[in-house]
């Protein structure tokens, strides 16, 4: 690609694809840090929903009223949603202090492919030499995305905007669409970090099918889409310091927070987390106990049995508190699938042989079915009370009220009603 080819479709992409918001590049690289401290966030999860980009922007304004010099993100998850990490990019680019990432994770050594691309994102990325990139379509979480959700969109965007980073710093631009559609197979072979090496439809990056012994002569798929639409994503430090997808491989953070221009001294530490986990258990366990009130309140004497005669009053006293402590928790429950709509979306515990949405279903049939068989049951207490008191009023009053004609008709009807 000629230099004016590339500069004039780099214009064109800037133009078509990314949001106004994002089209004027961050100018924080040539300028001088603040001289706050640096705030090491760590964010060990996986990027799974929506909730995390705003726990991230209010993170990177935290940062930026304490007048942080840098945030490094270290980012060790490996499960993601494109949506959210175009998200998360967003705020990052809309960040007023420079942002730089370090893909590392001690335990298993591997980060996902979604990780690496807001990684790619940041001002400045790192990697753990002894990390490598390494994910399958167990990783991809777009299942739990809203049904509503623009793929098409997002995808576009989101690789528009690695496209312009791998542009500006001279990488193989090609390799950007297929690392977050996952639609094509991308091969690599010696000339390594070139456009030559990524650039070939024909003999580099193919649609479709590859077998699962992807790599001889020292070409190599690092991008791998099988005959069943799976795919396998597999970069070493190595190629992803070559591809310009990350600046450099290092594994200390303190050298990290140095080398990117900070004080590395005594950074503020901050842990970042969707909450998406503790917010599923916290719904599935609040949706058993709704089950157990609803449960009780089944247990009530049913209208018209003896014990219901008998013991009305401490009966309407159950069902009240029943009602009234359902609607409470029906609320909490409403209140964390607003914040956390993926909840509803997620597999269920195995404790549970329906999802989410059919169990809450199931449970609101139950309870609507119990509250109107009850509403029933105290519309004719209110009716009885009212009967006593018309009995109880003195003849003279009721015939001036009523006539003798018209009581005769209503105390026949109420008795009928209470029957």
């Amino acid at each position: 690609m000629t230099p004016s080819v590339s500069g004039l479709f780099a214009a064109l992409v800037t133009i078509t694809f990314l949001p106004v918001s994002i089209v004027a590049q961050s100018t924080q690289d040539n300028q001088s840090l603040r001289p706050g401290r640096a705030w090491r966030v760590t964010l060990a999860g996986d990027l799974d929903a929506m909730a995390l980009a705003d726990r991230l922007s209010a993170v990177l304004h935290d940062a930026h009223e304490r007048n942080a010099s840098l945030v490094l993100i270290e980012l060790a998850g490996d499960r993601w949603r494109t949506d959210v990490v175009w998200a998360m990019a967003q705020m990052i680019q809309k960040s007023q202090i420079p942002v730089v990432a370090l893909l590392q994770d001690t335990r298993d050594h591997r980060v996902g492919a979604g990780q690496l691309m807001l990684a790619t994102l940041c001002d400045q990325s790192w990697i753990d030499p002894d990390t490598r990139i390494v994910s399958t379509q167990r990783d991809d979480l777009a299942s739990w995305a809203d049904e509503n959700t623009d793929w098409e969109r997002v995808q576009r965007e989101l690789a528009a905007a690695i496209w312009l980073k791998l542009y500006e710093r001279d990488g193989p631009v090609l390799l950007a669409r297929p690392l977050v559609d996952q639609q094509d197979t991308v091969w690599i072979g010696p000339n390594i970090g070139s456009d030559e090496s990524v650039a070939s439809r024909e003999s580099i990056i193919t649609r479709g099918v590859v077998t699962r012994d992807s790599s001889s002569n020292g070409v190599q798929a690092i991008i791998a889409v099988y005959e069943d639409a799976s795919f396998e994503i597999m970069i070493d430090p190595s190629q992803l310091l070559e591809l310009k997808l990350v600046g450099a491989v290092e594994r200390r953070p303190a050298v990290v927070v140095r080398n990117s221009g900070a004080r590395s001294a005594s950074p503020r530490k901050v842990d970042l987390d969707s909450g998406l986990n503790k917010a599923r258990s916290s719904a599935w366990t609040l949706l058993e106990q709704l089950d157990a009130i609803v449960q009780d309140l089944e247990r009530l004497p049913v209208p018209g049995e003896p014990t219901a005669q008998r013991d009305r009053r401490s009966i309407d006293a159950q069902l009240r508190r029943g009602v009234r402590t359902y609607q409470r928790g029906r609320s909490k429950l409403d209140a964390w699938v607003s914040t956390y709509p993926e909840i509803p979306n997620m597999a269920a515990p195995s404790s549970h042989s329906r999802d989410f949405a059919a169990t809450l279903a199931a449970l609101v049939k139950r309870y609507e079915k119990l509250k109107s068989r009850h509403e029933s049951v105290l519309r004719n207490h209110v009716r009885l009370g009212v009967h006593i008191f018309l009995c109880a009023m003195p003849a003279a009053l009721r015939r001036q009220v009523f006539g003798t004609g018209l009581w005769a008709v209503v105390n026949e009807d109420m008795l009928a009603r209470s029957a």
